[in-house]
């Protein structure tokens, strides 16, 4: 079959294009929702159905209550993009409230341009300088009609405040389409931190919208060594007159370096820039912005590595770009999505950086935007010096971009306050331990080199060597859903019911009728003989046995182990392990448990007369309601070679 590849889309661009997830995408598809062709292991579709379903969603029942945020057409303040005790954050939440009671249609622009021309005065900037800065925006003597004189905004040093009216301003629907997630003032300091002391360092920030980054650079800073490019017109506007308010701006000089540096560009389409060979490239990349047609066709040729099939991800060729930009020695500090460290989606980017920088920092944030869930990282790296040698790092594969002389990696981990990120732990470890696989660095050295014992052992792995089965997915809970057992139900559990070797007494109940569930496996998986089910949702593996043939929702997943020669109970022991909870917590950094880190774990190999023992012992606690597996454990802590020293290390991290 002949496919015309630009009369479809992939599920992950259909997703984009509807506002939905990329797994409803392959749902709707296997439920007859949405047309769909299997090629090479990817669905695709036709882009007419996936305008014809766009269409209708407004007013279709197929997201039902769960209707995604792109399709939102309300104003939205991100709280923490200035500080929430500034004077005008609250006069701002007054004035957008004011124009939301009265429906008052405003100009975004002239709004900016009134605020703007009433600061510039305020720092005492010329009025002939205040006239070219504002000329892009336009000026509307209707605003009077809105009395935007009752809310004054005043300039505070370091502060985005006509960043912040903007972005209130604009749709939920733009900032989506766009890949835009605007960054908390005190996430940018923490970013600024990573390139020291500024003074007469280049700098560029590749979509520095409407600077929030370089307004926050340090005094020292030279004007004419700050850069920053961005395809909003609006946005470098604000930016041009931030960085005026920021310098006092005095001389025709320093507005032309303003008007020079700071530009209405496409960085990755851009042949030129200008000054290249810079010291620093700094920011917050758009995440998952939606190419059209056009665009992608210029991407294609711009980074020859992209597939015919696949989506161009914003994130990873502003990467690939910023490190392009970089002169030798330069420092790239970007803040990203954490799924770059892990998702096989960005395997071949991985590899990439490592060919040509080397990691010097890694900071987890964990979820820092309002109203998104989406883990952070600040990601710094080093662009390599040419015709350094890679480095070779005993045990390890080699870390492709790591120099000779290449220092050890800082890790970090914060967590969210009202108006900081709070340092939690802090560590080195050696740059070999990354490779294009993973860049999670979740333990130090000392840690890591009990994982590569554990993981020395003569051992076997899942892979292969296992089926695997999600849950039911009925699509309403609240409809299929049953907290008593009527004719022609029987019990199905959720992940909550999941406890180490045990599973609790289900709640719930339901009629097995697969025609409405959303989602379903094929029966054989809820009704083996043996098998094991695990939470889903978990920072760690949980496993319990069952024999019953009971039914799950998709919170609570499926395993039938088929490893020759050992049975499933003493697979389940060793999954429930303090050891491989620790190796878990150590290798692994997701919500969620998935069937490649389940793959990956270490399983023992040992002689048939100790797996029967464990897994005989493991029946009569679990018949009898003991809930002491501490004898089991330590034996399997003993097919790890592990020391006593090493053991007990391992059960005071695992009560952490």
């Amino acid at each position: 079959m002949s496919i015309k590849y630009n009369s479809y889309l992939t599920t992950k661009e259909a997703a984009d294009n509807l506002g939905i997830s990329r797994a409803t995408v392959i749902n709707w598809i296997k439920l007859g929702k949405l047309p769909g062709i299997k090629n090479d292991e990817i669905y695709l579709i036709p882009k007419r159905a996936v305008a014809k379903v766009r269409k209708a969603l407004p007013s279709s029942s197929l997201l039902q209550s769960r209707r995604n945020k792109s399709l939102s057409e309300k104003n939205f303040i991100p709280g923490s993009y200035i500080d929430k005790h500034s004077p005008n954050y609250k006069t701002i939440k007054k004035l957008l409230s004011n124009i939301a009671e009265k429906n008052i249609s405003v100009s975004v622009n002239a709004l900016i341009a009134h605020y703007a021309e009433s600061m510039l005065k305020e720092c005492g900037i010329s009025g002939n300088y205040t006239d070219i800065l504002l000329s892009d925006l336009v000026s509307d003597p209707s605003l009077h009609a809105l009395e935007a004189s009752d809310y004054p905004l005043s300039y505070i040093e370091g502060e985005d405040t006509l960043g912040m009216l903007y972005i209130s301003l604009r749709r939920l629907r733009d900032k989506k389409s766009k890949g835009a997630y605007y960054t908390p003032f005190y996430v940018v300091d923490k970013c600024l931190e990573e390139i020291g002391n500024t003074g007469s360092k280049r700098i560029i920030d590749p979509a520095c919208g409407t600077g929030n980054f370089l307004i926050r650079l340090s005094k020292d800073t030279n004007l004419e060594n700050i850069y920053g490019c961005d395809i909003d017109p609006v946005s470098i506007s604000i930016a041009r007159i931030n960085l005026a308010l920021k310098y006092k701006v005095s001389s025709k000089k320093e507005l032309y370096t303003i008007m020079k540096n700071i530009t209405v560009t496409d960085f990755l389409n851009s042949g030129s820039l200008p000054g290249k060979g810079f010291d620093a490239v700094i920011g917050n990349p758009p995440w998952g912005y939606s190419f059209n047609p056009s665009e992608i066709k210029k991407l294609r040729k711009a980074f020859p590595f992209l597939k015919a099939h696949q989506k161009p991800e914003s994130f990873s060729l502003f990467l690939e770009k910023g490190i392009e930009v970089l002169k030798d020695g330069g420092l790239l500090t970007y803040l990203l999505p954490e799924t770059l460290l892990g998702s096989d989606i960005y395997r071949s980017v991985r590899g990439r950086l490592l060919s040509a920088c080397h990691v010097t920092s890694l900071s987890y944030l964990g979820d820092i935007f309002d109203k998104v869930q989406c883990p952070c990282i600040i990601f710094s790296s080093k662009k390599n010096v040419s015709g350094a040698a890679p480095e070779k790092v005993a045990g390890e594969r080699p870390a492709l971009g790591a120099s000779q002389n290449a220092p050890g990696i800082k890790v970090a981990y914060y967590k969210k306050a009202a108006r900081s990120m709070v340092k939690l732990q802090e560590f080195s470890c050696s740059p070999g331990r990354l490779n294009k696989n993973s860049f999670h660095i979740l333990c130090d050295d000392r840690e890591y080199a009990l994982v590569k014992k554990i993981r020395s052992c003569d051992h076997f792995t899942l892979k292969g060597n296992a089926e695997f089965a999600l849950g039911i997915v009925t699509g309403n809970n609240e409809k299929l859903l049953s907290s008593t057992c009527k004719k022609g139900f029987e019990p199905i559990i959720k992940g909550s019911d999941i406890n180490p070797y045990r599973i609790a007494t289900p709640t719930n109940f339901i009629a097995y009728e697969p025609d409405k569930f959303q989602q379903c496996a094929e029966e054989r998986f809820y009704r083996a003989k043996e098998r094991l089910l695990y939470k889903f949702i978990c920072s760690k593996p949980i496993f319990a046995y069952d024999d019953t043939g009971l039914l799950s929702l998709n919170s609570a997943n499926i395993l039938i182990p088929k490893a020759e020669g050992y049975s499933v109970l003493y697979i389940m022991c060793v999954l429930n392990s303090p050891v491989i909870r620790y190796y878990y917590k150590n290798s692994f950094k997701n919500m969620k448990v998935l069937r490649s880190a389940i793959e990956a774990l270490p399983i023992p190999n040992c002689d048939d007369r100790i797996m029967k023992k464990i897994s005989l012992l493991a029946k009569d606690k679990m018949q009898s309601g003991c809930d002491d597996f501490s004898d089991i454990d330590k034996t399997i802590a003993g097919l790890y070679n592990l020391s006593d020293a090493d053991y007990k290390h391992i059960l005071t991290v695992c009560k952490k």
